[in-house]
């Protein structure tokens, strides 16, 4: 368990959204690290982002955009930018 990729990470607040070339998805304890070009977005590890794992996984290498909602069935929203 790699806890450090955690250290630089910025955590989404409601209706914050990130955008950028989505490089890695790395695990690290009770989270999930997106590493992007130049800066990373931490997202709790649970049941729904387990899900938003495997659309992310394909999206790797892409530009994505990532918002977090107020939705408890989806916390959070992704989708490729073109």
């Amino acid at each position: 368990m790699n806890l450090e990729v955690l250290k630089d990470a910025e955590w989404l607040a409601e209706y914050e959204e990130a955008v950028g070339m989505l490089k890695a998805i790395k695990e690290a304890g009770s989270a999930v690290v997106l590493d992007f070009e130049g800066f990373s977005v931490a997202l709790p590890l649970n049941a729904e982002i387990k899900k938003l794992i495997e659309k992310l996984e394909q999206m790797v290498g892409k530009r994505i955009a990532i918002l977090r909602t107020d939705l408890l069935n989806k916390p959070y929203l992704v989708r490729e930018v073109k």
